[in-house]
């Protein structure tokens, strides 16, 4: 249980988890897990590079012992939250970052992730969706994730005129503020 083996090992899963290069970053990952299985970033990634391989089973193991390790970590019950979502466990991922988000009330990104898990956990819902979006847009005025969320928020609780100004608004930005950005958002 050398920690400088298990940091390389580390080091080198994040550079190919960087570069989304998931199935290379499994090993070295879950090596350095095995030498430091109490190392918050290690577990983090490790949970990370599971759930992109589809290995879900792994990856809330991995994702509950991050959280663990490091109960101070907005990244922890943000990922969480992620994954509990994608296995469709909306429910608790939404308590997740509500708890999350009373912990932390100064993180947008936090209600952003709120507002889009209570958008799909049940159409009655919607009315927190908007609350945690306004939020994460009051916060991060600047989050274009955020304000989409917002958008699609009022259009399904029927304001489709304040939908259509926000949408008008985000798409404006993106053309002239960041032309990347349209490519890799959908409207």
């Amino acid at each position: 249980r050398d920690p400088q083996s298990a940091n390389a090992y580390w080091l080198k899963g994040k550079v190919l988890l960087d570069q989304n290069r998931y199935q290379a970053a499994a090993e070295p990952l879950q090596t350095a897990a095995n030498l430091q299985p109490d190392h918050f970033d290690v577990q983090l990634a490790l949970a990370c590079v599971l759930r992109a391989l589809g290995q879900y089973d792994k990856a809330g193991a991995a994702y509950e012992k991050a959280l663990v390790l490091d109960p101070e970590s907005p990244a922890a019950f943000a990922w969480n939250g992620i994954y509990l979502s994608e296995i469709a466990e909306y429910r608790q991922a939404s308590e997740i970052v509500e708890r999350a988000a009373a912990k932390w009330p100064n993180e947008g990104v936090l209600f952003r992730l709120l507002g889009w898990i209570l958008e799909y956990r049940d159409l009655s819902s919607m009315k927190e969706a908007l609350k945690a979006y306004e939020r994460s847009v009051l916060l991060a005025p600047d989050d274009l994730w955020g304000r989409k969320g917002l958008a699609n928020a009022r259009y399904r609780l029927g304001d489709k005129d304040a939908a259509r100004k926000e949408f008008e608004s985000l798409i404006h930005d993106l053309t002239f503020v960041s032309p990347q950005e349209p490519d890799s958002i959908y409207l």
